[in-house]
């Protein structure tokens, strides 16, 4: 097992996996060239108190990851209506997706990424991590999802995550609701399902088909694999 921890979406990135990125982008480019981006979180949360932006919260498809919960000062979780609803389509076709036996709701797939203003993506590219300077997630046009973990309510029907086994971490219960004593919390017994992810990887490339995203597999095969998807303003 890996000894290595890894974040979907912002790991360290090659000069290739950069090339990569930057080829994948080429349609979304396009599509908001001429979109402003936002340059700082106040913008941000002047463009959700205006209307401009919407909230994305918590479905019986997508949970968003903790940090849009409890460091929601950084992490801002807004979209514009256009990709909110590209993200709904997502989840929808994922859950049709997935295995009679899964399609019940007691999974969801992890949304680690939104809107971030340019002065976070600054950061992310100085920090070698696998980003562009003009990301369509600063126009609030893109969300990542993870492509090799999930959320799955555990026999207490808490919501825990659920990762690569290559990744570090992953013999522990990582709580989603904190006050829970840990005396009740069962031992963790569960092993990925990789049934799970392979769906919505094939949801994405539905809706990439379809022309509703663009669709960037970042770290594609890798116990670090994101989904980057930007809504087609066009469609």
């Amino acid at each position: 097992m890996s000894s290595t921890l890894v974040i979907p979406g912002f790991s360290k990135a090659t000069p290739e996996e950069l090339a990569f990125l930057d080829h994948e982008l080429a349609p979304e480019r396009d599509w908001y060239k001429d979109t402003p981006r936002f340059a700082s979180n106040e913008d941000i949360e002047i463009a959700y108190g205006s209307g401009e932006l919407v909230e994305v919260t918590d479905n019986e498809d997508l949970q968003l990851t903790l940090r849009f919960k409890d460091k929601r000062d950084r992490f801002k979780p807004y979209l514009t209506g256009l990709a909110l609803d590209a993200l709904h389509f997502f989840g929808n076709t994922w859950r049709t997706e997935l295995p009679e036996d899964l399609a019940a709701g007691s999974v969801r797939l992890a949304v680690t990424s939104m809107v971030r203003s340019e002065a976070h993506q600054r950061e992310l590219s100085s920090r070698g991590t696998l980003a562009v300077a003009d990301s369509t997630h600063c126009a609030a046009g893109a969300f990542d999802v993870d492509a090799a973990g999930y959320y799955i309510f555990d026999e207490i029907g808490k919501l825990t995550s659920q990762g690569h086994p290559d990744r570090q971490g992953q013999q522990t219960v990582q709580r989603m609701v904190m006050d829970v004593p840990e005396e009740t919390i069962p031992p963790y017994e569960y092993e990925y399902d990789a049934r799970i992810t392979s769906a919505a990887i094939r949801a994405a490339q539905l809706l990439q088909d379809a022309g509703v995203i663009n669709l960037v597999q970042e770290f594609q095969g890798t116990p670090n694999a994101c989904l980057h998807m930007a809504a087609n303003p066009n469609t």
